[in-house]
């Protein structure tokens, strides 16, 4: 009597879901453009999930542009790479910058207070900014693996456009 109890739901779910995966085969086979399309904006978005940037890859990325302009004289260096850098080291240093990760991308936003400070300026509320000053904030985009605005910056960070 159990086995029926257990057999007769579990047959049922059987048919169901047999029914679903024929149905799924025969939508395949009338029309193999849709599958085919699901699948690869599946896997894209997959793709660029798993290749979004964390915390660590842009303190990573921002060491080694630093390390790079120092090798440089400063004679030599590019003064926007080496003006942008030398800012989101001291944002860092003072526990400035915070990580927010949107699945497909990633910002890197500046903070107006420290996050260990607990003053009134971070705890009030009121007196916290509007969700439409964060744009001003942005200090980098990161998206398949990269930190947009940080290699941007790069760009020919060792050519000084003053000692043409």
């Amino acid at each position: 009597k159990l086995v029926t109890k257990l057999g007769t739901p579990l047959i049922n779910v059987y048919r169901d879901y047999k029914d679903v995966f024929a149905g799924i085969a025969k939508g395949c086979v009338d029309r193999p453009s849709r599958p085919i399309l699901f699948g690869i904006v599946t896997g894209t978005i997959g793709y660029i999930w798993y290749q979004n940037p964390d915390e660590k890859s842009f303190s990573t990325e921002l060491r080694q542009c630093s390390n790079a302009l120092s090798l440089l004289t400063h004679l030599t260096r590019n003064p926007s790479s080496d003006v942008h850098i030398d800012r989101l080291l001291r944002l860092r240093n003072d526990n400035l910058l915070s990580y927010v990760s949107f699945g497909l991308f990633s910002l890197i936003i500046r903070q107006d207070t420290n996050k260990i400070c607990s003053n009134y300026d971070y705890t009030c509320h009121h007196i916290q900014p509007g969700f439409w000053t964060y744009y001003d904030k942005i200090e980098d985009v990161g998206i398949l693996n990269k930190w947009l605005i940080l290699d941007r910056k790069m760009i020919d960070f060792d050519v000084n456009p003053s000692m043409d």
